[in-house]
């Protein structure tokens, strides 16, 4: 077993070489005649549920952040390190990436990818209006979500 920052070479079923470190900004990917999931990185897209908040304080929307080609394809291989901000009627709660080894701190607006993917949490505020989730990452598009809280 490697340790959370060594990276380590494995081969994509397209015949790429990959570097993969927990945590670690490593995605290249590169061979033209890979499959179309092997693309290079580009963006970051969202899936949500609930898109709407209660006005509570309490509630919470579960947001999946997930790396994505330019077709829309999920980078499996894809773990930058992902950049939150929160403006309007909510605030950024925690993030988590489900990769057991990797040593972010949940609670911070900042944090690694796994798989291409992981969950960013926000808490609605006592106060109705939107929300916007901005998510970041360096090398790729921006996305950002608009929740109502209601």
């Amino acid at each position: 077993m490697t340790s959370p920052s060594a990276p380590e070479n494995r081969a994509t079923p397209c015949g790429a070489s990959v570097a993969i470190a927990s945590c670690g900004p490593i995605f290249a990917i590169s061979p033209a005649s890979c499959a179309s999931w092997c693309i290079v990185p580009t963006a970051v897209f969202w899936a949500s549920r609930p898109f709407v908040l209660r006005a509570d304080g309490q509630d919470l929307a579960y947001v999946t952040i997930s790396v994505v080609d330019r077709d829309g394809n999920l980078c499996p291989y894809a773990t930058p390190l992902v950049e939150f901000s929160v403006k309007g009627a909510a605030q950024f709660r925690a993030a988590a990436n489900g990769d057991p080894t990797c040593l972010d701190l949940f609670h911070l607006p900042r944090h690694h990818a796994y798989a291409g993917q992981l969950t960013a949490i926000v808490q609605a505020s006592d106060l109705a209006g939107a929300a916007t989730l901005t998510a970041k990452a360096k090398g790729l598009k921006p996305a950002s979500l608009t929740l109502q809280v209601k």
